[in-house]
């Protein structure tokens, strides 16, 4: 049943916002996102200037006068729009263009997260210069009249904003992480020979994310498609996903990396938006066993595109991403799966192809991505624990003590992949025991050469109190070539470097690989192990 009723218009309610909203928004805002905010702002008006001019934008720090400025040569501001410098929720974007902006609060609340003082100076053409100051004294009046100054002339088609008064002190290491992340943020802009970033002077270079391996049969691929969401407008896909050569294991530089409008929004993504963590998609997400990744670029009405307002990260209800989440998952499945399956062989499957072509793909619905041709994955290799141990089988059986050996080979590449700053320490003085328990268990287990009744326990004791000693007994019953004792006595005197001198020896990767190497020669002669 449907009830109806009549009402009355009492009055107009003023709805204008208060300026508290500026402290609400601003919470989440650290010097990265703020001055990206300022930077969208300026690659926004440049577009709408249909890129007639190239596009400097300068950023300057000053960290003795706690000082920030940006410059920029889009084209400046018209006194008709001055209002959108300041007034959250205002702006002449389109926002079924393709724009960055789209919210109309980014370059307003940027300003006052990262300054108590700004003053903004701008001119369209040739035109008038125009200086606008916001401070935390207008921020306390209720009203929003600003006053807006007329200056001597500045630079046609600029805009310059300083900071004065920062709320956070600036740091060395903030401008170091700033240059980086400008770098990624807007390494796609930076291709374009129209388009200049500089930072104290230094122009920037991009950074990008497309370092892939190009093993056969499973080079990257990239899938291309169009929608067409009705009247909200057409968006552009392509998603790239494939193996990696760039992997740093103590970073998480693997995942998904997402682009709107040539711009990056978040990257390294690894929750349950993109597939993770379900085991019918791309499985728990884990540095040892990943080295895939997905890049995602969307263009198109920035009122489509799945950004937050801050531009830091996606919306996974944004009906773009849903549209495009099938495809990603898809792809980050079998590329995860892949990596999973060669992660003992990484080095010689994935890394040495390091030349290819990316093979592309077009799909008529990205969100169906069912008739992706997607090679079949190899079978899951053995190992390394599985595999020593089968090809050990037998030696085991016969000679049970043996297996100790395996697995303190199995646990040196194991301290390898982890992230303890002294690996190299520990895995040495492992090696050199087992180097040592290997001598004493040939000795033992060969009464042909070395008789019970002159090899008692004391004797035995007595002949490991000096290396050197155990070392002419064994070679005097067994051949063990004269470069892999010298090699076994260097790292054994490394060994006691650490154990009994005061200074500290250094034991690099090459260190480590190389003893590694002499233990499993000497274990190959003295009991038939095998290594590879």
């Amino acid at each position: 049943m449907q009830f109806t009723y009549s009402k009355t218009e009492l009055y107009q309610l003023n709805a204008t916002p208060d300026k508290k909203m500026f402290w609400s928004i601003i919470s989440d805002y650290d010097l990265r996102t703020a001055i990206c905010e300022l930077i969208d702002n300026s690659i926004d008006v440049w577009n709408k200037s249909d890129k007639k001019t190239r596009l400097e934008i300068r950023l300057y720090t000053d960290e003795d006068t706690q000082t920030i400025r940006i410059e920029d040569t889009a084209g400046g501001v018209d006194e008709a729009e001055l209002r959108h410098l300041v007034s959250p929720g205002s702006s002449n974007n389109d926002p079924t263009g393709k724009s960055i902006g789209v919210f109309g609060v980014g370059s307003k609340r940027a300003v006052v997260a990262l300054a108590a003082q700004t003053s903004i100076q701008t001119r369209k053409g040739s035109g008038k210069s125009f200086q606008i100051d916001v401070n935390d004294a207008w921020l306390a009046e209720e009203g929003w009249d600003i006053p807006v100054y007329e200056i001597p002339s500045i630079d046609n088609d600029t805009t310059t904003i300083e900071l004065f008064k920062l709320r956070t002190p600036l740091r060395k290491d903030d401008v170091d992480l700033l240059e980086r992340h400008v770098r990624e943020t807007y390494a796609l802009f930076l291709e374009d020979a129209r388009v200049s970033i500089s930072l104290n002077g230094t122009p920037l270079n991009p950074i990008k994310f497309d370092a892939w391996a190009f093993p056969p049969n499973f080079e990257p691929i990239k899938v291309e498609s169009v929608s067409d969401f009705q009247n909200s407008g057409v968006v552009f896909f392509r998603v790239t996903g494939g193996l990696i050569r760039d992997r740093e294991p103590n970073t998480e530089n693997y995942g998904v990396y997402i682009y709107c409008n040539n711009r990056l929004v978040a990257q390294e993504v690894k929750s349950r938006d993109v597939g993770y963590y379900n085991s019918a998609e791309a499985g728990v997400p884990h540095p040892d066993a990943s080295i895939c990744r997905v890049i995602v670029e969307l263009d198109g009405p920035a009122r489509l595109m799945p950004w937050t307002s801050a531009k830091n990260a996606v919306n996974p209800e944004n009906p773009t991403f849903r549209a495009v989440r099938p495809t990603i998952v898809r792809l980050l499945s079998h590329f995860t799966t892949l990596s999973r399956r060669t992660k003992n062989s990484w080095d010689v499957d994935v890394f040495s192809h390091t030349a290819g072509e990316i093979r592309k793909q077009e799909l008529d619905d990205v969100a169906t991505p069912r008739k992706l041709n997607l090679a079949p994955l190899p079978r899951a290799r053995k190992g390394l624990s599985e595999q020593l141990k089968a090809d050990n089988l037998e030696t085991v059986t016969q000679q049970p003590w043996t297996l100790g050996f395996i697995e303190a080979i199995i646990a040196t590449d194991v301290l390898k992949r982890q992230r303890f700053d002294t690996a190299n320490r520990m895995a040495l003085i492992f090696l050199d025991s087992t180097f040592e328990i290997a001598l004493k268990e040939y000795l033992v287990h060969s009464p042909a050469d070395f008789p019970i009744r002159i090899y008692n326990d004391e004797k035995i004791k007595q002949i490991f109190n000096d290396r050197r000693v155990v070392i002419r007994e064994i070679a005097s019953k067994v051949r063990i070539p004269d470069d892999l004792l010298r090699r076994a006595n260097h790292y054994y005197g490394l060994r006691n470097k650490l154990i009994h001198e005061r200074a500290t020896a250094s034991v690099t990767d090459n260190d480590i690989r190389n003893y590694r190497e002499v233990i499993e020669r000497v274990l190959e002669i003295l009991f038939g192990l095998r290594f590879s």
